[in-house]
């Protein structure tokens, strides 16, 4: 049996096993971006939060393609998806 069938076996599309390996896939790339972008902004709480709202909006958006790749199937058109998924991320910008 090959390894992309086994892994296919383990964590189907959809599943919650899928999402969690692509969120800490986004989550990681947020944060080399997040810190990234520090060094070449001030230090003070003013250049934190720029770094931080251009790093979550971009890897935001990121994680939409990210998510339809790997995580979901390609059944609706991106316009659909993109919309759908920003009330979600918009949401979770409040938190964050």
């Amino acid at each position: 049996m090959d390894s992309i069938s086994t892994f296919n076996r383990l964590a189907p599309r959809g599943s919650l096993q899928r999402f969690a390996l692509a969120g800490g896939f986004n989550s990681a790339i947020f944060f080399l971006l997040w810190e990234f972008l520090r060094l070449f902004l001030s230090d003070d709480s003013t250049g934190i939060r720029i770094a931080w709202a251009v790093a979550w909006g971009a890897t935001g958006f990121m994680a939409h393609f990210v998510h339809r790749w790997f995580t979901f199937d390609k059944r609706k058109s991106v316009q659909w998806t993109i919309g759908a998924s920003f009330g979600a991320y918009f949401f979770s910008l409040t938190g964050s």
